[in-house]
């Protein structure tokens, strides 16, 4: 029966890094992703995959298609809302006779554009300043991170801060997981995909001459090994060498034509089943977490997954509240996420009402 057994000794520091983490690191919200590609007013600042106009044109024609006032010029969705509607329609209307709207490739082409604008945005930051690359230089520093952001910040600023990022938990020569980390390891995984992830079936994998910039995600970051060129599993997933050097000149920025990222979105399932492997991970680590940080994570509506994650990982089986053993703090500026984390997770957890930008790992 699910739950039996002794519970796993919580010994783990892990820190769950949200959208406001990136944005203390100058990169945009959720809901200011959209701005980019589709403002109300004035040129946009995203445009690789389509032209400014060509986006304006149809992103124009979808909301127009799926909102009653999508007509006004100056109307414009809530993010969540309309990659919902975009996913609900390329998975269950698509291929309808004369449905006026192409979701699915509005979604790749959205997906494609957002890796573009973020994959740009970092390459001019300065890591070295980054937030991220002072919590990992403390001597405190989470030994693992758990995101839902696509960004690569994290693993840019754990190479900055010497450390190696491995993005699922290492295993031993058995194929079980280790029990420890060695001292210079950070274990990255990534909830929602990733920018520069994809699968190996993927048409900018299959014909790039480059097949050294692509890696398994078992690989990890800064090392060199190749996932090789025999014939893999058409679902085998592979990240895009986009930190250790240029990508100057292939098919897109991420590496793939369709890069792997779970749009936000009322249910993820069909993208979240691809990184199952990894959720496996996340689960196994949290109901191991001795101290937990939710940091910049807004429990936003559409995030039923993650909900459900925290809510069974952070109890034991079958009690209502907190592990007594674990130490779990909110810290976000906003009240309003610190309601909804304790209607979520219950009322004994912490809170801490700084910006991600003031947060020192180990201090409250």
């Amino acid at each position: 029966m699910s739950g039996e057994g002794q519970p796993p000794v919580r010994r783990l520091t892990i820190s769950f890094l949200g959208a406001g983490a990136s944005k203390a690191a100058g990169l945009p919200l959720t809901e200011e992703l959209l701005d980019r590609i589709y403002p109300r007013s004035g040129p946009s600042s995203w445009h690789g995959v389509r032209t400014q106009a060509a986006w304006k044109r149809a992103l124009g024609s979808a909301v127009k298609v799926l909102y009653p006032g999508g007509g006004d010029p100056a109307f414009r969705p809530n993010v969540s809302d309309l990659f919902t509607i975009l996913e609900v329609m390329a998975s269950v209307h698509s291929g309808r006779e004369r449905v006026p709207l192409d979701a699915e490739t509005l979604l790749r082409e959205l997906r494609l554009e957002i890796a573009g604008g973020l994959h740009r945005m970092l390459r001019r930051m300065d890591i070295a300043e980054a937030p991220h690359t002072k919590w990992f230089k403390s001597a405190n520093r989470p030994s693992v991170v758990i995101t839902s952001n696509w960004d690569s910040l994290s693993e840019r600023a754990a190479v900055e801060a010497g450390l190696i990022p491995l993005l699922r938990w290492p295993t031993n020569g058995a194929g079980a997981r280790r029990q420890k980390l060695r001292a210079n390891e950070i274990v990255i995984l990534k909830l929602h995909g990733s920018t520069d992830w994809g699968r190996y079936a993927d048409r900018a994998v299959t014909l790039s001459p480059l097949k050294d910039w692509y890696a398994k995600l078992d690989t990890a970051v800064g090392e060199s090994t190749p996932f090789g060129r025999a014939t893999k599993p058409a679902d085998l997933l592979l990240r895009f060498f986009t930190i250790e050097g240029a990508t100057d000149g292939l098919p897109s920025v991420s590496g793939f034509t369709s890069p792997l990222m779970a749009t936000m979105a009322f249910g993820k399932k069909t993208q979240i089943d691809a990184l199952r492997d990894l959720w496996d991970d996340a689960y196994w680590a949290l109901s191991r977490a001795r101290v937990l940080d939710l940091v910049g994570y807004s429990f936003p509506d559409d995030d039923l997954e993650l909900r459900a994650l925290f809510r069974t990982a952070t109890r034991r089986a079958g009690r209502a509240d907190l592990d007594e053993s674990l130490t779990l703090t909110v810290r976000n500026p906003s009240p309003e996420a610190h309601d909804r984390a304790r209607q979520f997770l219950g009322p004994t957890l912490g809170s801490d009402y700084r910006g991600a930008d003031e947060w020192v790992p180990g201090f409250s």
